[in-house]
């Protein structure tokens, strides 16, 4: 992106599609594009200025943005300099894929960011508001990955305090929708993505929470993301077992985060997951993965379903989940100190 951006960007260049894709590639190459473009504050309004050009600027400009922008200062940036009224009506263009990357922006342009949330809910789109827009976007109906996308808006807006946890976008649309996407049905990337955003949505909201742990048998679905890579004997499932074994950490992590945050508050949900087929041995082996971030998720699901007594004084026992715990805690990143350390402080303040 730098050399994207040292350079003056002409629009008779632009108009052309093959320079488009050439500047994506640069911009999707670099990650320091808008330390670059504070130091040219005409770079940013000169991209907004060229979303009018052509389809092609339009889908690419917004795939810059939704690519370099890393961070809330990114997001003040891109906000300040009107991203949020120079996308929206992108959003009903005829080209799929100048949607998709609108959608995509708005996506990054609203996580964690409760002022673009606020702005978001009430912006107008031939005669529509952008949550209205953003539910159509989800229907069954459309591609999975619009579907995608459209609920994790929908999710980033409800966490951001923009949408209440209780409207029909999200009780109806949204969380069912995410759910749709932790199916068996779904490609690897989609059911992680699914459980991902579901976990962020439900985390701070038992009521949520309660809708999902009966919707579509989610509890039991989730143990299917412990079956990865399959086991396969034939020679055409070679580049499917290889495709299972790059996915297996995440699809492990994701159900983890799932998990926890399904238990997070009410003791009869912990109760379905502990007695979910294995669970607990998943747990105590997720404590001794590989990956950091699967043990992680493990730490925190084990802290989450720590939170009720009756489990303490058996499944736990039952497992001696102290055991792995105490190995986690040897040489373990300070992020898994903190959360392992709670969890040990349940098991003590139970059984001193």
């Amino acid at each position: 992106m730098a050399c994207l951006l040292e350079t003056p960007i002409r629009m008779s260049v632009l108009s052309r599609h093959e320079k488009c894709c050439n500047w994506k590639q640069q911009a999707e190459s670099q990650s320091h594009c808008f330390r670059s473009c504070s130091k040219d504050a005409t770079v940013i309004p000169h991209l907004m200025a060229l979303l009018s050009r052509s389809r092609y600027t339009q889908e690419y400009i917004c795939q810059i943005f939704s690519h370099c922008c890393k961070g809330p200062d990114h997001q003040t940036i891109l906000f300040n300099h009107g991203a949020v009224q120079n996308i929206a009506h992108l959003l009903t263009s005829l080209s799929y894929k100048v949607r998709m990357q609108a959608l995509k922006c708005f996506s990054v342009l609203a996580f964690e960011n409760p002022q673009v949330s606020m702005t978001l809910v009430n912006v107008l789109v031939d005669g529509e508001l952008l949550p209205q827009i953003f539910v159509k976007m989800l229907q069954r109906d459309k591609p999975i990955e619009m579907q995608l996308t459209s609920a994790k808006c929908l999710t980033y807006m409800c966490r951001a305090g923009a949408i209440r946890t209780d409207d029909n976008c999200i009780v109806l649309k949204t969380l069912p929708c995410l759910v749709r996407m932790c199916s068996k049905e779904r490609l690897l990337e989609e059911r992680v993505e699914g459980a991902e955003t579901l976990a962020y949505l439900i985390e701070p909201d038992v009521e949520l929470q309660r809708i999902a742990s009966i919707t579509d048998h989610l509890i039991a679905m989730l143990a299917d993301y412990f079956k990865y890579p399959s086991s396969v004997s034939a020679i055409t499932d070679i580049k499917r077992l290889d495709h299972d074994l790059k996915h297996a950490h995440e699809l492990r992590q994701a159900a983890f985060k799932l998990y926890a945050s399904l238990g997070a508050n009410d003791e009869d949900i912990r109760k379905k997951i502990i007695e979910t087929e294995n669970m607990m041995d998943r747990i105590v082996t997720g404590l001794s993965e590989s990956s950091v971030k699967v043990r992680l998720a493990a730490v925190r699901c084990l802290h989450s379903l720590s939170r009720s007594v009756q489990q303490l004084r058996t499944s736990f026992q039952d497992h001696a989940v102290w055991k792995p715990l105490m190995k986690v805690l040897q040489n373990a990143p300070d992020e898994i100190l903190v959360v392992a350390s709670s969890m040990l402080c349940n098991l003590l303040l139970e059984f001193s």
